[in-house]
């Protein structure tokens, strides 16, 4: 099952960038979050959950660091082993999940990017994953004007059972680098 996913948002895919004529660069939330009921997420202040959500204090700027951010997942970590993967991809997508991959409750999600690359979020303690990634972004004014997405989702596995599913799914982030 875990190879079946992997292998779905895992899309070998070409992707020919046409850039724009604008050095602005810009970072813009699309599309909705999601979170597997079974599971739970973080409560905000009006009691909801709150989605998954990416955010950056940075701009996808030539020469620079941005640091991509993944507020809104859910602490887990005592039910299920957990994995975040970050997508990055030239082209922005709305596939459905199939209910079938995601046993632990998530509805209404989506993939909402068509991946080149998935990033498996590095471990930052022996109980925890890393939210975020700090994604560099080349000196090379070919890519100014350039626009990529991204979104973070959430791998889990149940230890006793040995399986597979996801449990949550951030929304989409469209970035357009400037210089």
């Amino acid at each position: 099952m875990l190879a079946s996913l992997l292998g779905l948002l895992t899309l070998v895919v070409t992707v020919t960038f046409a850039p724009a004529q604008s050095s602005t660069a810009s970072f813009q939330n699309t599309g909705v979050g999601c979170f597997g009921e079974s599971i739970g997420g973080p409560a905000s202040g009006s009691g909801q959950p709150e989605l998954p959500t990416l955010t950056s204090p940075d701009l996808p700027i030539l020469g620079t660091t941005m640091t991509l951010n993944c507020s809104g997942t859910a602490d887990i970590t005592s039910v299920v082993e957990w994995h975040p993967h970050l997508l990055i991809g030239g082209s922005s997508v709305e596939v459905p999940i199939p209910p079938l991959l995601t046993p632990s409750g998530a509805t209404d999600c989506s993939l909402l990017v068509e991946p080149f690359v998935t990033i498996p979020m590095p471990m930052v303690s022996p109980t925890a994953y890393a939210t975020s990634y700090d994604l560099i972004i080349p000196q090379n004014t070919a890519l100014v004007g350039v626009t990529f997405y991204a979104q973070m989702f959430d791998l889990v596995t149940v230890p006793s059972f040995g399986l597979s599913s996801v449990a949550w799914f951030s929304d989409r982030a469209e970035m357009t680098v400037g210089s």
